[in-house]
């Protein structure tokens, strides 16, 4: 139950673009780098870009 959760593909392009720039980038700066919350980023990279994070 509860609200679906919706990232738009805007989203998901700004964190694709952010991580082709500088790979090795932490889910911490990739979020201020494109002003989205650190938990949203964590998902776009995990779920949507099928990426694991180092630490």
């Amino acid at each position: 139950s509860g609200r679906p959760s919706s990232i738009s593909e805007e989203t998901i392009d700004k964190v694709s673009d952010a991580l082709k720039d500088k790979p090795q980038s932490s889910v911490r700066s990739v979020a201020t780098d494109c002003s989205i919350p650190p938990t949203t980023a964590h998902r776009i990279m995990t779920e949507y870009l099928a990426l694991k994070s180092y630490k």
